[in-house]
């Protein structure tokens, strides 16, 4: 008899107790990179899938950069990946996070494989697992190191060899029951000086960190945009101690920690500041808390609340409440010259840039499984943060048997407990084993019958269309046309079409055009980023020449297909200081570019994708000294 394997329980990963970050206040985790391991503190990401630690090209002085005080230190430690035994080098690559904030985001990094271990000790008893997908950031626009929690893996240079996730790796090694995760980011304002500290669980949720629901959300298709919701109402009480609407029309926004702020229409953010009495600068593109609204403010200490719901009209919702102090936030150097109160809000009349950010997080218990394709956000519970008590619960792994949509995430019954039905008696009668026997010998003729056509078939188209005989592998210099059957990606042979982008490089926010062919042979017109938060930026890594990398633009419906990897994210690579040919970014024809054609999009919850530029620009240096805190940042930080 063989031995069972052991069942698996969730990993509750313990945050350091420090609080990070240049543009607020954040609960913080550790984990080592390499051998012998290289401590770095992280944020986690909702919509990464891979580890990326600070390189030390980060916090390099130099003649156009500004040194950064302390900066290993307060941007959370750094990663010498020459100084680790196991480093495997894969190469430098863009980092394709955020892509829908515009193509300023488009930044690189310096790819590979390690060993990475979730705490600062051994003596932790976190996971440690080899071989894990790691990217070196230097770019101030990612301040501190981030954690992908997303369980979609990455292909570097191919679409036959995807490299798992961490979490996904954690689920193969049967170190945690299924691919999920329950995440609260910690609230700085909370529990007196101390702070309430954030919650992070693999596999499963901490029941003792959220008061529960019955809303249930369904993933969108999208897996770069899937934590979409319906925001149906923001409602608050002004200085009037009055209640105001702040949202007239529903609108689909996504969740996303990575991002340390909100971002709604501009009509719905001014309705905010106007409530709040908030101003905004237009030099910094912020909204700024003067001390003495502060004080105020922090007296009162007025709520805003959300209301979410799976669709933008009817269905089940569920109210998440954040107060003010949520919202206010120190920047710090080097983000800003000097400590700056500002209101973590941002406007935008682009609507694939609506995101419900990090600040959500503090007041809200985010769980997500991947494998029943739900998530469900709650009310964190800050009443037991003196009790070290924990009530871990284990998220069940799914069968090859999709789950219905809307299916709960957490249980609202009990198991039924009304008996089972005694078994069938076993038998068969002579007259049933004659009949099998006959009925097995008609198959079995049928079934030579069909063979013998098939080969026949087979020779004769064999002989009609002799093999064209192998010749060199060439890089393919064109766009094919997507095609999709919503289990995964597939591609017809056919009519390629170049991909051409007009594009002025003296312009930053210039728009970038596609007339890739999607279908309908229109040409769509991809809006520049909007003005960035906080424009101020000091040292950049040396610029190189990063490759955009494509998403895969697929459905969930298929279980199995996204577990084995179907669903990859790719990057294409290019050697570092040469700018490649526009032709030459992709080394694949298929879905080299998302398109809006041939996805399998959602249309209730997930926006359509957005084409990006195929050379951006690279990271580029400042060429002046650390502004002072009323200057533009060039390039917003996280």
């Amino acid at each position: 008899m063989a031995l069972s394997r052991p069942k698996p329980k969730p990993f509750s990963w313990e945050p350091n107790g420090l609080w990070d970050g240049a543009d607020g206040q954040w609960s913080s985790f550790s984990l080592r990179t390499g051998t012998p391991g290289q401590v770095s503190r992280i944020l986690p990401s909702t919509a990464g899938n891979a580890v990326w630690i600070i390189a030390p090209e980060g916090c390099e002085p130099g003649p156009d950069t500004v040194v950064v005080p302390n900066c290993a230190s307060v941007r959370g430690g750094v990663f010498n990946s020459n100084a680790s035994k196991t480093w495997i080098g894969q190469g430098d690559y863009a980092l394709d996070l955020e892509l829908n904030l515009g193509p300023k985001f488009v930044l690189g990094g310096h790819y590979g494989l390690d060993t990475v271990a979730l705490a600062e000790g051994n003596v932790t008893g976190g996971p440690s697992l080899d071989g894990q997908v790691v990217a070196q950031v230097g770019s101030l626009q990612y301040y501190n190191g981030l954690f992908g929690l997303n369980n979609q893996p990455t292909n570097l240079t191919s679409f036959d060899d995807p490299l798992p996730s961490y979490l996904t790796s954690l689920k193969t090694k049967n170190l945690i029951p299924s691919l999920s995760w329950a995440y609260t980011a910690g609230a700085w304002y909370r529990n007196g000086s101390f702070g309430a500290l954030a919650s992070l669980t693999l596999g499963g949720y901490d029941a003792e960190r959220f008061t529960p629901n019955n809303v249930s959300f369904s993933l969108a298709s999208d897996i770069s945009r899937d934590l979409v919701v319906s925001l149906k109402s923001i409602s608050s009480t002004n200085r009037n101690f009055s209640t105001v609407a702040l949202l007239s029309d529903p609108i689909l926004t996504f969740i996303d920690s990575t991002v340390p702020r909100m971002i709604f229409p501009t009509k719905v953010a001014n309705a905010i500041a106007e409530n709040f009495g908030l101003q905004y600068d237009a030099d910094l593109r912020a909204y700024l808390v003067s001390e003495k609204l502060h004080a105020g403010l922090s007296k009162t200490n007025p709520n805003i609340t959300f209301t979410l719901g799976n669709s933008l009209h009817g269905g089940s919702a569920v109210d998440i409440v954040l107060s003010y102090s949520s919202f206010v936030l120190y920047a710090t150097p080097p983000l800003v010259s000097e400590p700056l109160l500002h209101f973590a809000l941002q406007a935008s009349d682009n609507e694939t840039m609506f995101t419900l950010g990090r600040p959500l997080l503090q007041e809200a218990y985010l769980i997500t499984n991947y494998e029943h394709q739900n998530f469900s956000i709650s009310q964190t519970r800050f009443d037991n943060l003196n009790s070290t008590k924990k009530d871990l619960v284990a998220l069940p792994a799914a069968t090859t048997t999709p789950t219905p949509v809307g299916t709960p995430i957490l249980p609202t019954a009990a198991p039924s407990t009304s008996p089972s039905p005694a078994p069938a008696q076993s038998g068969i009668s002579h007259q049933t084993k004659v009949g099998v026997i006959a009925g097995s010998t008609a198959a079995a003729a049928i079934s030579f019958l069909v063979l013998a056509l098939f080969l026949w078939r087979w020779r004769k188209n064999k002989k009609n269309h002799p093999r064209a005989p192998l010749g060199k592998p060439q890089m393919v210099t064109t766009l094919q046309k997507q095609e999709m059957d919503g289990h995964g990606v597939s591609y017809k042979p056919g009519k390629f079409k170049t991909v051409s982008y007009p594009i002025d490089p003296s312009k930053d926010d210039a728009p970038a055009y596609t007339d890739a062919e999607l279908g309908t042979h229109e040409i769509f017109e991809v809006p520049g980023p909007d003005q960035p938060y906080f424009q101020e930026l000091m040292s950049r890594p040396p610029p190189r020449s990063w490759i955009p990398r494509g998403r895969d633009r697929t459905s969930r419906k298929n279980y199995v297909d996204y577990v084995n990897g179907k669903m990859s994210r790719r990057r294409a690579e290019t050697d570092a200081g040469a700018q490649p040919p526009v032709s030459k970014f992709c080394r694949v024809p298929m879905n080299c570019m998302p398109g809006r054609g041939g996805s399998s999009i959602d249309l209730n919850r997930s926006l359509p994708p957005t084409p990006l530029r195929v050379t951006p620009a690279g990271p580029t240096r400042l060429t002046s000294p650390l502004p002072n805190a009323r200057r533009v940042l060039r390039e917003p930080v996280q």
